[in-house]
Order: C-alpha cells, then structure tokens, then sequence
C-alpha cells in the first residue's frame, strides 16, 4: 500500500496509506445476524400473546342488572353468555323478586361461562342450602328432605381416591338461598368397577325389572309387596338402595312393588244384636 501524493499551489502533499478494498463480511456474520433478528421477533411475538391472551376470554362487560326482575336479570346474562346464580335473600325494602346485588358489579370484564350471582328479595322465605359435599346419595337426599329441598344426581366420576356414593360437589353451594322444593344438583363418586342403580319410582313392576336386570347392570332383583295409598297397585314405590346410587355390577336390588291402598278388615258381625254390654 504505497501513501499518495497531491499538488496543490505548486506544492505536493503526502496522505497516509489507505486500503481500497472493501473488506469482505464472512457467512457467519451474517448468520449471526439473522439469527438475532428472527430472536427479536420471536420475543416480540411472545410478549404480544401473552398481552393478548391474558385478556382474551375477558371480552363480556357485565351489566347492571340491580333492579331488574330477577327472570329478566337471569334471561339478559344468560342472552350474553353468562350463568346467573340465584340467591334469595329477603329485604323488607325491596319489592318482591327484584335484584337489589349483583356479583361481580356492573362494568366488570368477563369471560363467557362466568357466574354472576344475584341476590334477590324472593315472595318466599328462602332455604339455605346445606353442605353435601362428603355425604353418600342417601345421607344427602335425607338432609335435604329435612330442609325442604330435593336431590339430583348430575353424573358420576370414577374416582379411586373418592368412595363410592360421596358426593365430590354441589350446586347450589353451601350458604346459598334456594326456593322451598327446589333442586340441589350433585356429582358422585362412582368409585371404580362400578355402576348406577337407576330411578324406576313408579315405573311398572315388569319394565323395572327388565331395566334393572339388564346388561350391564345385571342386577339380582328382590320383589317385596307393599301397601300404598298413593303408588297404583303393580307399579315400584322405591329401591334399596336408591336409585342414582353407585353399586357393582350384579348386586342385589330390593325393589318394592305396591299391592294398592291397604285393605280394611271388615269385622264379622253374624249373630250380634248390636246391644253394648252393661255394667251390671
């Protein structure tokens, strides 16, 4: 590399060397770059999901429903695709089923299949609704008979943690105010290898036992006659156990039939005048 001279007013200069060859960027330069770009891009676009997604089922605003008639206040969340849960609470202040508190309050973000709970002066006096949860199907449907309430068996979950018949969850839960006759909804544990003694109250003797007897209940069924003044003659007035109780597969099944309304036993009155005896 040789220096350069000028001439300038009849002088000449000298400049220091210079390189005029562009030096050449090796391949792993520039694979080193790319790589750092699509790394900031990838972070980019991680940082953007994870923004987006943190509220991305979060796109219902709740609305007021204070005020409202509690059928229209459950048709009007229900319409936007969240679940309204009733809890009757008496408020002398407040007409007859009228909201006058929501859960959670006007203007929240809310995801679709949120609760929201309403409380609402109901034109009865409302049950609180006891705690099942760990009792058996029978247990809970005696509790619940007591309180004025009635039991439904939503499913059963094979549990090998669980014993059979416990209820693992309940709808309504504890605490809340229900309607007198109302429904308190459960989920059993049906242990496992196990099977569902199903409802045959007042199904006719015949077609219980072909349901009960079936694959793959098969069940051994114990007919026993019984009196009723409410059940017609040759129809089922209840099962033991119960129906929605989990069994294994086979079990003995106690199904009482009613013979009808109990006979009255007419004395005989042959040869009697009738006359009441005297003291004498």
């Amino acid at each position: 590399m040789l220096p350069t001279t000028s001439q300038r007013g009849g002088r000449s200069a000298t400049y220091p060397p210079y390189d005029d060859v562009v030096p050449r960027r090796t391949a792993a330069w520039v694979f080193g770059s790319v790589v750092s770009i699509l790394a900031l891009i990838a972070v980019g676009l991680f940082a953007f999901r994870a923004l987006t997604d943190e509220n991305a089922g979060a796109n219902i605003v709740v609305p007021s429903v204070v005020g409202m008639n509690i059928e229209e206040a459950k048709s009007l969340l229900i319409d936007l695709g969240l679940v309204p849960i009733e809890d009757p609470r008496v408020r002398d202040d407040v007409p007859n089923d009228v909201v006058y508190e929501q859960t959670p309050p006007a203007e929240t973000a809310a995801a679709q299949g949120d609760n929201v709970i309403l409380l609402f002066n109901p034109g009865f006096v409302p049950v609180e609704v006891p705690n099942l949860v760990g009792l058996s199907v029978e247990e809970a449907t005696n509790v619940l008979k007591a309180a004025g309430l009635r039991l439904v068996v939503n499913e059963f979950i094979a549990s090998t943690e669980i014993p059979a018949n416990q209820i693992i969850v309940q709808t309504p839960a504890v605490g809340l105010g229900a309607r007198p006759n109302s429904v308190v909804t459960v989920d059993v544990s049906g242990g496992t290898n196990t099977v569902r003694v199903p409802d045959v109250i007042g199904d006719e003797q015949n077609a219980a036992v072909k349901l009960l007897s079936a694959t793959p209940l098969n069940f051994v069924i114990d007919l026993q006659p019984e009196a009723s003044d409410v059940i017609e003659a040759g129809r089922v007035i209840r099962t033991e156990p119960l129906g929605d109780t989990a069994v294994p597969p086979g079990s003995v099944i106690i199904v009482v039939v009613s013979t009808g309304k109990p006979q009255v036993v007419v004395p005989n009155v042959v040869g009697n005048d009738g006359a009441q005896p005297r003291a004498v």
